[in-house]
């Protein structure tokens, strides 16, 4: 079989050795030359493989059995669309894989969900495999696996676009406009690629989804699978209280004061994994162990340092306003809010509004400052009042600097981005390194 690879990130490095692994004829392309993609190519550099790399060649394209899409490249664009042999590798993975698959996504909160639902399945007898959207491709860890495992994925609108299976268990923490500049501006064909992860779904399997969430509550109507609610009958904030319900009984996972990572949004990630967990059989006794001492992932309100009174608080994986709006929603202190990077084409009004009231100070930069600088400075005109102030910077480091002088004690400067990072940076944890190794060397 010949087997073409578009794009050579995790995803394709991954998927290109394990083809070439089952014996395929594997051609890599990249639309990136090749100095540009010296690291990628050396860990290849032991597999027989023919990269055709600065473009997508059509006698590569034409000649291919199969093309695998990496996760990001639109299938709807030349030179792809109309292409009737196109795959992925989570579509490969998900025919293939051995054991049970518990998938989680959202446009918001997934990583966290899925982070704690592995660590929590953790407790129980089987053994557990954490990947996918994450940033762990486990396509050449199947030969490993067995019917007796488990897998828990997190899947993006990207991997689950056109997928034709579903996991046993799927979780949806929410869904709200995110990544529409690649769904060709249609919030209906965002909604209808997360379906897919409880479309294909059979009565034996189950989906937990988020009953205040108008979509993802929503899903329940597309699925054959057995339906269970968290923020609702099945699991619920109570007062303080995160509570299971199951077996008859009513179960305390733990009191919210006692979870370590902070924010409301937070509490129904917990709720949303103790729930998977519980489930899958494991006791709400293991459930609250994991869940108390859980202190979040990195780039997700990560507290960097505290100096001279101020809160440095690293946020990067919040690419879009809602995440942004997440984080801003979880401090009480004054916030100079570092913001801006490449535009997803999604609306601005919510945030800005919510910055004129709690945010002293935005620090922007990437392509999209002059729009987000038009959309804080409507706001701050809607409101009648002063804040936020607003400053332009070149890039990371001018940002940094700048957010010092405008912080005083008792503040928190957050980078909470509201943009994907494509146009300075390779990914959000690139950016976010970058950011607390400047913050660091204060």
């Amino acid at each position: 079989m010949k087997a073409t690879v578009v794009g050579l990130g995790r995803e394709g490095t991954a998927l290109a050795r394990y083809l070439a692994a089952q014996g395929d004829e594997v051609t890599v392309t990249d639309a990136k030359p090749a100095e540009q993609l010296s690291g990628e190519i050396e860990q290849l550099r032991d597999v027989p493989v023919r990269f055709a790399l600065g473009g997508h060649p059509a006698e590569v394209l034409d000649g291919a059995d199969t093309i695998y899409l990496s996760a990001g490249i639109k299938p709807h664009q030349p030179p792809f669309a109309g292409r009737d042999n196109l795959s992925s590798l989570t579509a490969l993975f998900f025919e293939h894989c051995p054991a049970p698959i518990v998938g989680i996504t959202g446009s918001a909160g997934k990583t966290t969900t899925t982070t704690l639902t592995g660590q929590m399945l953790e407790q129980g007898e089987k053994r557990v495999w954490v990947g996918g959207n994450i940033g762990r491709p486990l396509i050449n860890e199947m030969d490993q696996m067995s019917a007796d495992d488990l897998v828990v994925l997190e899947l993006s609108s990207f991997q689950l676009n056109h997928l034709k299976r579903s996991p046993r268990l799927a979780v949806v923490t929410n869904i709200t406009p995110n990544h529409l500049d690649w769904h060709n501006e249609s919030m209906r064909e965002y909604i209808d690629a997360k379906a897919n992860i409880v479309t294909h779904q059979s009565p034996r399997d189950a989906a937990i989804l988020n009953a205040n969430d108008k979509e993802s509550s929503a899903l329940a109507f597309r699925t054959s699978a057995h339906v269970l609610r968290f923020n609702g009958k099945d699991a619920s904030l109570k007062d303080d209280r995160l509570l299971l319900r199951g077996h008859d009984s009513e179960y305390e996972i733990c009191r919210a004061g006692e979870l370590q990572i902070p924010g409301r949004h937070n509490v129904d990630n917990v709720l949303a994994a103790g729930l998977a967990a519980f489930v899958s059989g494991i006791s709400p006794q293991a459930i609250r162990d994991v869940a108390i001492r859980f202190q979040g992932v990195q780039h997700r309100l990560q507290l960097v340092r505290e100096l001279d009174g101020v809160g440095w608080y690293n946020d990067s994986i919040a690419t879009a306003p809602e995440r942004t709006l997440a984080a801003l929603a979880v401090f009480e202190r004054p916030i100079v809010l570092i913001a801006g990077g490449r535009d997803k084409h999604l609306p601005l009004e919510q945030l800005a509004d919510e910055a004129s009231r709690k945010v002293k100070a935005v620090v922007l930069l990437g392509e999209a400052a002059g729009l987000l600088e038009d959309a804080f400075r409507a706001g701050r005109e809607r409101s009648g009042g002063q804040q936020p102030a607003i400053q332009r910077t070149a890039d990371l480091r001018e940002a940094v600097c700048v957010a010092q002088r405008a912080a005083a004690p008792g503040d928190v400067v957050l980078l909470s981005p509201a943009c994907t990072s494509y146009d300075m940076y390779k990914d959000f944890e690139e950016r976010g390194r970058e950011f607390v190794r400047l913050v660091e060397a204060l």
